[in-house]
C-alpha cells in the first residue's frame, strides 16, 4: 500500500492530466471549427461556380432547342411539300 503523500500526489497528477486533457480538447474543437468554416467557405464557392455553369448551360440548351425548333419545322414543312407534289403528280399520272 502506498503512503498518504503517494495518495496526494496521484490526485494532483490526475487533476493535472484532465486539465491538460480538456486544454487538448479545447485546442482541437477549435482546430475543428476553423477547419469546418474554411471547408464551407471553399464548398459554397464551388458551389456558386456549379450554380452558374448549370444556369448557363440550361440557357444555352433552351436558346439551342429553340434554334432547333425552327430548322426542324422548316425541314418538315419543306419535306411535308415535296411528299405532297410527289403524290399529288403521282395520283394525276394513273
Amino acid at each position: 500500500m502506498g503512503s498518504w503523500l503517494d495518495f496526494e500526489r496521484e490526485k494532483s497528477l490526475r487533476a493535472t492530466d484532465i486539465n491538460d486533457m480538456a486544454q487538448t480538447l479545447a485546442a482541437a474543437a477549435a482546430y475543428l471549427g476553423h477547419l469546418t468554416q474554411s471547408v464551407r467557405k471553399r464548398t459554397n464557392r464551388q458551389l456558386d461556380r456549379a450554380r452558374v455553369a448549370l444556369s448557363d448551360a440550361a440557357h444555352d440548351a433552351q436558346e439551342n432547342l429553340q434554334d432547333n425548333v425552327l430548322v426542324s419545322l422548316v425541314i418538315a414543312a419543306g419535306v411535308g411539300v415535296v411528299i405532297g407534289y410527289l403524290f399529288g403528280r403521282s395520283s394525276r399520272g394513273m
